[in-house]
């Protein structure tokens, strides 16, 4: 090879040899802004209304409430510096940011018969006050599962794990949305 070819072939090879590692480094950055738990003094309402929260769909009802209460807080627990559950608004006092979720609606896909898959979506709205009571942010997240419902003896037990799958699936994509929410983020920087 010629000299003229080897000094043109030398930035092509460290280009490809450094950029990985820039873009990765750039990549690891952006997830860990996003993965970054919100430092924020916040509560969430989890009272006895949304816990025992039942949609009914086609004649089916879906006992959504329960398993959210026990999904949702170890979870957000993760995600805050400090967090407590209250029944309602009003005792949440001291807290920087006041989460109260509702549920909207769920759609549901119909077996076809044993053992078919069958697919979950439930939507939630997060209504999220300051301090002052204020409204600073609302955001409706969507979960889905997917699970195979067996027959009539496992349906229950088959139900109540697609219920969790979406819920799981749910409170992940609103832990995202929380992170990425300037609002938010904002309310960190208020004492």
């Amino acid at each position: 090879m010629s000299k003229g070819h080897l000094s043109f072939l030398a930035p092509v090879l460290l280009l490809t040899a450094v950029l990985p590692g820039v873009f990765a480094t750039a990549r690891a950055q952006e997830t860990s802004a996003v993965n970054k738990e919100l430092d924020l003094k916040a509560a969430v309402v989890l009272d006895k209304d949304f816990c025992l929260t039942k949609m009914k769909k086609n004649h089916e009802t879906f006992e959504v409430g329960k398993a959210a209460c026990e999904i949702f807080k170890p979870e957000l627990e993760r995600e805050f510096s400090t967090l407590t559950t209250v029944g309602s608004v009003a005792e949440a006092a001291g807290a920087q940011a006041v989460f109260v979720p509702r549920f909207v609606d769920l759609s549901a896909t119909k077996t076809l018969g044993a053992f078919s898959t069958r697919e979950l979506t439930v939507l939630l709205e997060w209504t999220v006050k300051d301090s002052s009571g204020r409204t600073v942010w609302i955001q409706t997240v969507e979960g889905t599962g997917k699970n195979h419902m067996g027959n009539g003896f496992t349906y229950q037990n088959d139900l109540r794990q697609i219920i969790r799958y979406a819920l799981g699936d749910l409170i992940h994509k609103s832990v995202a949305e929380m992170n990425a929410s300037r609002e938010l983020h904002k309310l960190e920087q208020k004492p």
